[in-house]
């Protein structure tokens, strides 16, 4: 395991037509410069967080797709499997199965339903060549990287991890969760739709369907980030009226059973943050939970169809909100002037090693006297340095920096004037990143040494 005190993760939930939102949300990352530590995802974001990974343009990928696109789905991940039945010569298997059916004595209500209402009424769509593709994309990528799919014979869901997220999350083998490399077969499985049926263009059993079956998003794997972005196609609430006619309440109906899981999940980080603040719960760090929602509802027709529409509502979204420095440090990091000349990459790299932390007026947030473990950085509020000549901390300033090269006791109590919200630099996860980046302890020592002065 990495040996770090922080961790970053966003959580894409995939839901049909509503993984353009998802899409978005990944166009703003890159519009953003910011590159999570781990990314979770379902169902069709797994496609979308591969060409994410892969350096490709999202909405040049959608708008293309949009021009020749009826119900394949972006990326293409299926077709309807009637339209087989209009090339004979090229789909000899599927009209054999077809037959088959009906030749097959219809002497019991389940045969007869086989024969009239079969599951399989969608095509698998994506090639070998690119579920390889995908599957080296999410694999190799440098960013951790954790999708599922459900084995609903033996009530088993696998988590498919690749190494970075395995040196970042501590993941193991539990009575119903199996872990498991990223491979194309693995990618296939994700995307595994109930409707594509239970068995293979060969005749062999599919095992596995796509993991948004199970659960819309993966959270409790990463309750112990420090920073939770999570992106929803829906919102938290039901939006638009309440169901009046069959359509509606099936967009009602799933709206609460893909709602239940997640805020279920949601409520096991709220509930272990809780006790850990209460001292219930020891070595859980706090998990700042951001919510990237849907403002738009979501109707019928949205479920099965990707739109740039969409796509461009999140991406507007998810720009405005990290528009500020406690959701977006590099808006700080790049005021702070000793900071200067440092590239967009190591100034993310230290972002994704800040902890948040909320401080009430009248809480002292280091002790004079105490071992130095970290600095902070101030985002909102206003502290008071209680020395001789008295300091006031305000937006924008800094403080500890020496604990992070001395570990020598804090010289002066500080503490908060009025409510805070601050950035912790521990110890730890600056040795960690100044073995990636050595160049950044030079900026630290450098600044200590003129403030020693």
């Amino acid at each position: 395991m990495e040996n770090r005190d922080t961790l970053t993760v966003f959580a894409l939930g995939g839901l049909g037509g509503g993984n353009s939102f998802g899409a978005g949300v990944l166009t703003a990352l890159d519009d953003l410069d910011i590159y999570p530590d781990v990314i979770t995802c379902t169902s069709g974001m797994v496609a979308w967080t591969a060409l994410f990974l892969a350096g490709q343009n999202l909405p040049e990928v959608l708008k293309a797709a949009e021009k020749g696109m009826n119900f394949e789905g972006v990326p293409a991940a299926f077709k309807p499997a009637a339209a087989s039945a209009l090339y004979f010569r090229s789909n000899q298997k599927a009209i054999q199965s077809y037959f088959q059916r009906w030749m097959t004595p219809l002497n019991s209500p389940d045969k007869i339903a086989d024969a009239l209402m079969p599951v399989r009424v969608l095509d698998p769509f994506l090639s070998a060549e690119e579920l390889e593709f995908y599957a080296h994309a999410l694999s190799s990528s440098s960013v951790g990287v954790i999708f599922n799919a459900f084995e609903p014979a033996t009530g088993t869901e696998i988590l498919y991890v690749n190494a970075a997220a395995r040196e970042r999350v501590p993941l193991e083998n539990i009575d119903g969760r199996r872990i498991e490399p990223i491979t194309a077969q693995s990618v296939e499985n994700a995307l595994w739709l109930s409707h594509f049926g239970y068995t293979r263009p060969d005749g062999s059993p599919q095992m596995a369907i796509d993991g948004a079956y199970r659960r819309q998003f993966i959270l409790q794997e990463v309750m112990d980030a420090t920073r939770l972005f999570v992106a929803r196609p829906e919102h938290r609430k039901y939006l638009g009226r309440m169901p009046r006619n069959q359509i509606e309440q099936k967009v009602f109906e799933t709206y609460m059973w893909m709602s239940a899981a997640y805020r279920s999940e949601l409520q096991t980080i709220q509930i272990a943050n809780t006790w850990a603040a209460e001292g219930r719960l020891t070595g859980k760090r706090h998990t700042d939970i951001v919510e990237i929602q849907n403002e738009i509802p979501m109707t019928f027709d949205k479920y099965f169809t990707e739109t740039s529409e969409m796509l461009e509502r999140a991406r507007a979204t998810t720009v405005s909100l990290f528009n500020d420095a406690w959701l977006d440090p590099k808006i700080l990091l790049r005021k702070l002037s000793f900071l200067d000349g440092l590239s967009t990459d190591i100034l993310q790299r230290l972002s994704n090693n800040l902890a948040p932390v909320s401080v009430h007026a009248g809480q002292a947030v280091v002790e004079q006297g105490e071992a130095g473990d970290a600095m902070y950085f101030v985002i909102k509020g206003k502290l008071h340095v209680e020395t001789a000549g008295g300091v006031d901390l305000t937006p924008g300033t800094f403080f500890g920096e020496m604990a992070l090269l001395d570990a020598a006791p804090r010289n002066a109590t500080v503490r908060a004037v009025s409510d805070c919200k601050l950035f912790r630099l521990s110890r730890r996860d600056f040795l960690y990143l100044c073995e990636a980046e050595p160049e950044f302890e030079a900026h630290i020592r450098q600044i200590a040494d003129a403030r020693a002065a």
